[in-house]
């Protein structure tokens, strides 16, 4: 499966589709299909993991550098789809603490 980000914007929501690897390689896809509209005050972020594959440290770091550059809360960005391998990489990080995983 070929790694790629797509994003879909409204007025207050942004919605992350990520498939194949998260890996720093899509770290400037994934930096600007979350910066479109990240001015907005309380602009949500949902990010589809259900295409995910696999998940490294550096995408970890993709998804804190998100939540800083935004400054979302946990109840601003929201982790859906996540294998029960990508679900517990993110647990085991803490993540379950910082965003919502659904």
């Amino acid at each position: 499966m070929l790694n790629k980000i797509a994003a879909a914007h409204s007025d207050k929501e942004t919605t992350i589709i990520i498939k194949g690897r998260f890996i720093f390689d899509l770290h400037p896809q994934f930096r600007a299909a979350y910066l479109v509209g990240s001015d907005q005050d309380n602009r949500r972020y949902t990010i589809d993991m259900g295409g995910v594959e696999y998940i490294d440290s550096s995408a970890i770091g993709m998804l804190l550098m998100m939540r800083e550059e935004t400054a979302a809360t946990n109840e601003n960005i929201t982790i859906v789809k996540a294998s029960p391998t990508v679900l517990k990489a993110l647990k085991m990080v803490g993540f379950d603490q910082l965003f919502t995983i659904l």
